[in-house]
């Protein structure tokens, strides 16, 4: 399940699937004094916008950078009422051509991380944050496949058995790997954040979340055998969910 070119047509089922992220993270950056009235800051890989969405009422600007012009179109939409809100079609590595020196107070990158090239990124980044910025690496949750619960469970044997697909860990954030990374590069003081809580999450969510995941396999058939192993656990088309939010937060080191 990889990153780039895997969203064009689906961006809008992203959108409406793919669980946000908490006001506590905001809420937690704010009092690390990454982000406050007069910050700049870049989402990177910012997909439709949630972390652009979720960090636009705290801070001055946020450029979010969308390698995909699906996404692109769909991220603008949806934060479209947020004016301090500006969308730059661009990939990683073209970074240090598109922004200028010292640019950002904090660069906040979602679910994307590991399809990056990070120790080059980080390179680029030292240059592009300001002295007293910071790196925050964020996931919203385990993905769906790969849960511990038995509707989990139930979507792996539909998608092994009825779809001849094996969802596996591709794709999925390693988390030792990304602070490993992150402590060899300038950014290299990492503080471990993550919130825990239950939430109800609709099957045609998680159908969602895994037809936008999937490169385009998962066509209407396939989402309704998903939909149909899905139904017995749902009450009200909706299950429990236990949702675990991290951040890697790394910022340069004092003195």
């Amino acid at each position: 399940m990889g990153r780039t070119g895997d969203f064009a047509g689906t961006a809008e089922v992203y959108r409406r699937a793919r669980r946000g992220y908490p006001g506590e993270l905001r809420d937690h950056l704010i009092a690390r004094r990454l982000v406050g009235p007069g910050s700049h800051v870049m989402d990177l890989g910012a997909g439709t916008g949630q972390l652009s969405l979720l960090l636009a009422a705290a801070v001055e600007h946020v450029t979010a950078v969308e390698p995909e012009p699906d996404m692109v179109r769909v991220g603008r939409e949806a934060t479209g009422g947020r004016p301090n809100v500006t969308w730059v079609q661009a990939r990683d590595r073209e970074l240090a051509a598109t922004f200028g020196e010292r640019t950002f107070d904090l660069v906040v990158i979602g679910n994307a991380f590991q399809h990056l090239d990070r120790e080059s990124l980080l390179v680029d980044l030292e240059w592009l944050v300001r002295e007293g910025g910071g790196v925050a690496v964020c996931t919203s949750s385990v993905p769906v496949w790969l849960q511990d619960t038995p509707w989990a469970e139930a979507l792996r044997i539909a998608l092994r058995e009825q779809l001849g697909m094996r969802p596996g860990g591709a794709g999925v954030p390693d988390r030792d790997g990304d602070v490993a990374v992150l402590a060899a590069s300038a950014f290299s003081d990492v503080e471990q954040w993550h919130l825990e809580r239950r939430e109800s999450r609709t099957v045609e969510s998680i159908v969602g979340e895994v037809v936008s995941s999937t490169s385009g396999r998962v066509d209407q058939c396939g989402a309704e055998a998903l939909r149909v192993a899905l139904e017995s656990f749902a009450d009200a088309g909706q299950v429990s969910e236990d949702v675990v939010t991290t951040a890697l937060i790394a910022t340069r080191p004092e003195g």
